[in-house]
């Protein structure tokens, strides 16, 4: 009879792998102009266990403070009315978790976008100046430019969110007892592209709109259309009512409102029947007012001209919200 050797028998009973809990994103898409941008933030961050903000420059050092505010340990410093003061005070206390996935500092789309940034304001300093033809190549160059580094920084995002949400569990263990985490992804109104690519992936996760429906300026559509597809072709007439829109929002729209789907619906609204050639004359025209004769006036008294000169061309600029909502037949509920 042969000898029974006594080895470790297997295991028939190992514990069942625990199951990892299902993650389910959310995305906030908002302007980034003002508080109203982001009103519905408070809301949305309710339903989340992970919130993940757009910041693009972020640091170490960045991610540690505003992770402080959610523990209800240190408070940012912001400006009373600001979207920050609105993001800090929502998720002071709550206890969730703060990841970024944009690009941090130091990053080489950082410059580019930065240098886009400069190029657009010197366009618009050219326009102002009666420099039309030239503002408008500077802009066509800088909106390019700007939507190449932005499809780059989307793909970046959209990659990075994917590698973080695989170790969410190993970084926050508290999220290990959950069913079901939902994380909370905001991002600007541009990048609604990053949902898009990730959908496939993320079937059940859904869309909240800072204001509903988003309403964007000619120049936002440009970029859009641009990320979208950098091999579109965009004509002069968007370009030069873009830069008006620009301009008639920011001297004129923004100390009316600052509700940013009436300031670009207006914006777009007064210019919307204008042709090039007018724009580049106005463009001409404020160039004029530049002139040391002209300088010596006060700023009210050329400002004054430039509302007759727009007067002219049939745009007849709102002083009120009201007269706003009146020009976009909006009804007060």
């Amino acid at each position: 009879m042969s000898e029974t050797k006594h080895g470790h028998a297997p295991e028939m009973n190992k514990e069942k792998k625990e199951a990892e809990p299902k993650i389910t994103v959310d995305f906030f898409f908002s302007g980034h102009n003002t508080a109203e941008d982001v009103s519905r933030l408070p809301e949305a961050l309710k339903n989340a266990d992970v919130y993940v903000p757009e910041l693009a420059g972020w640091t170490k050092k960045t991610e540690q403070a505003i992770n402080q505010v959610s523990q209800g340990k240190g408070r940012l410093e912001t400006q009373p009315g600001s979207i920050q003061e609105i993001e800090d005070s929502s998720l002071y206390n709550t206890k969730i978790p703060v990841v970024f996935i944009d690009i941090p500092k130091g990053h080489s789309l950082i410059k580019k976008i930065q240098d886009s940034v400069t190029k657009s304001k010197d366009a618009a300093i050219d326009f102002s100046y009666g420099n039309f033809d030239e503002a408008m190549e500077i802009e066509k160059k800088a909106t390019t430019d700007m939507a190449l580094a932005m499809k780059e920084r989307e793909e970046f995002i959209a990659d990075k969110l994917k590698k973080e949400l695989k170790t969410l569990t190993k970084k926050f263990p508290q999220l290990k007892n959950k069913a079901d985490i939902r994380v909370l992804v905001q991002l600007g109104t541009a990048h609604t592209t990053v949902y898009r690519k990730l959908k496939p992936e993320l079937e059940s996760s859904k869309i909240t709109l800072g204001q509903s429906p988003s309403v964007f300026g000619t120049s936002g559509e440009i970029l859009r259309r641009l990320i979208k597809n950098p091999q579109d072709t965009i004509n002069d007439d968007l370009y030069a009512k873009g830069m008006l829109e620009n301009l008639i929002s920011d001297f004129f729209i923004l100390n009316i409102t600052s509700n940013t789907n009436k300031i670009n619906w207006v914006s777009r609204k007064l210019v919307a029947n204008l042709s090039t050639d007018q724009i580049r004359s106005f463009s001409k025209y404020m160039g004029g007012l530049s002139t040391v004769t002209n300088m010596i006036q006060s700023e009210e008294v050329r400002t004054r001209k430039l509302i007759r000169e727009l007067e002219k061309m049939g745009v007849k600029l709102p002083t009120t919200e009201e007269e706003i909502d009146k020009l976009l037949n909006i009804r007060k509920k």
